[in-house]
């Protein structure tokens, strides 16, 4: 059945009780259906004719006492042993104590490192911060919208406050987005941050203007009187690392950063705890086939998507510096990728763009300055365009002496314009036909002789993302290779011309 929930008020005469004692866990409603007369044919609206009281020990006054402390008692020892179990078997919690269904875990959690009792209890909204909110588009079960919020101080603490899950009629964006407004309007919200999935600026073949999900559910929002602040990035952080990452802040591992999920979030917490990691390390998100409508979708890991595209959003710094430093990386030297201190005064003898103009559709370029005997990569460009006139603009932006192209013939009349336009040189050369053997034979010069510009990945959205990028190279499934690919021709092009 489909149910809603429902307030509850006590009355003793023509006294109200106070809610604090008539508080529960959840009172819920079955909804009213509309039957037939079995005789006359007629069509009925059958009133809703169930309500579900759900209660824990924590509404219990003979375990926790009475708030007034005049009655009750306080159960100090069944207490401290749900207190036990809340921090060593969060299942067993979840279910004994807080009245939820259990799910048992695998060992192969996503996030393996999430305990829903240390890791999620009461979060109350506080007007004095911003709202974040995270959108993940797909409309099957569900369009998945969670409500966020950060404290920054001597530590950090990330919290997820409330969530909906916008099913069906609603699941659109024009409709979740109302769901979401009439939230807003409950908190008394004037200005929002928008997070989500990348995907969701594409373009919608639904829309008669081709607007996208995105801009749907903005446009909603904004008519509805809120500001909205766009905080979608053009590409998704890496599934594996980013999950690595959370699971380090549960762990403790990244000093000074919590995150809190509230406990009114049931469905993210179930999707949090129930989602599964591949071989790979990303999510496995496993099809299930509703036997009523027929549609297949995937069950879990659409909120979970949401954790990780606000709390990446939120700590980027932290992330990438995470990212930089782990050790399984191509570049690492001593575990870690070397920066150079862009503050400090450096004189540059030399300087080298390498650009490929579209390598997996996008346009990369590396800009390079030799200090002493190392390079510092001063700038990059990673963009997803086909627009000739943009690739030209980034190139003669760069204000290089020496500028390389690695391109097909299609783009040699590019080229040729450049040549006319910069002082210059600017040379073509032949796309390789073997760039993982490119890429494995320049990794060591890497590690020894580039150094990147860490406050500019900090700073510089395309600099983070080319960075993410160059650390995701995988080269056994051939993916994320386009920085690889890039830096890989830069270093080719300063040892063949003797830089």
């Amino acid at each position: 059945q489909k149910w809603h929930d429902v307030p509850m008020a006590v009355k003793l005469g023509s006294q109200t009780i106070p809610e604090e004692l008539t508080r529960v866990k959840s009172i819920k409603m079955n909804e009213p259906r509309v039957i037939m007369h079995k005789r006359t044919g007629e069509m009925i609206e059958h009133s809703p004719d169930t309500i579900v009281i759900q209660t824990t020990y924590l509404n219990n006054f003979w375990v926790i006492g009475s708030p007034d402390g005049t009655y009750g008692y306080y159960d100090e020892q069944c207490v401290a042993t749900f207190e036990y179990d809340r921090e060593n078997d969060p299942d067993y919690y979840n279910v004994y104590a807080l009245g939820e269904w259990g799910v048992i875990r695998s060992g192969s959690e996503f996030f393996g490192s999430f305990n829903r009792g240390k890791h999620s209890t009461d979060v109350a909204y506080n007007p004095e911060l911003p709202i974040h909110l995270s959108i993940d588009s797909n409309v099957v079960p569900y369009i998945s919208v969670q409500f966020w919020q950060a404290h920054f101080d001597d530590t950090t603490s990330i919290r997820q406050f409330d969530e909906i899950c916008a099913e069906s009629p609603n699941n659109s964006a024009r409709k979740a987005a109302r769901l979401v407004a009439d939230r807003l309007r409950e908190l008394n919200a004037s200005k929002v941050y928008i997070h989500g999935d990348a995907s969701t600026r594409a373009a919608n073949t639904i829309d008669d203007e081709k607007r996208s999900f995105l801009d749907l559910f903005i446009g909603v929002l904004q008519k509805a009187g809120f500001e909205i602040v766009d905080c979608v990035g053009t590409k998704n952080p890496s599934v594996p690392m980013s999950g690595e990452f959370i699971n380090a802040i549960y762990d403790e591992a990244v000093p000074d950063i919590e995150i809190l999920i509230g406990e009114n979030c049931k469905i993210s917490i179930e999707d949090y705890m129930s989602v599964q990691k591949d071989a790979n390390g990303a999510m496995q998100k496993t099809k299930i086939k509703n036997k009523t409508t027929g549609q297949t979708y995937e069950e879990h890991g659409h909120l979970s998507d949401c954790k990780r595209y606000v709390v990446v959003d939120l700590l980027r710094e932290h992330f990438l510096s995470f990212s930089n430093r782990r050790k399984r990386n191509l570049y690492a030297k001593d575990g870690a990728i070397r920066f150079y201190n862009p503050s400090t005064e450096c004189k540059y003898t030399e300087t080298l763009v390498y650009c490929m103009p579209n390598i997996n559709g996008r346009f990369v370029l590396t800009y390079g300055k030799k200090c002493g005997d190392r390079w510092h990569i001063t700038d990059v460009r990673f963009i997803e365009t086909t627009s000739t006139e943009n690739m030209k603009a980034a190139l003669t932006e760069c204000n290089s002496s020496r500028v390389i192209l690695e391109c097909s013939k299609s783009y040699y009349l590019m080229a040729r314009d450049l040549r006319d336009s910069l002082d210059g040189d600017v040379r073509v050369v032949h796309e390789s036909t073997d760039l993982p053997r490119r890429i494995a034979a320049t990794s060591d010069y890497v590690k020894s002789n580039i150094l990147f510009n860490e406050s500019g990945m900090n700073d510089n959205v395309e600099y983070g993302e080319f960075m993410t990028n160059l650390l995701d190279y995988n080269k056994d499934a051939n993916e994320n290779i386009e920085s690889s690919a890039v830096l890989s021709g830069f270093i080719q092009a300063v040892l063949k011309l003797g830089l």
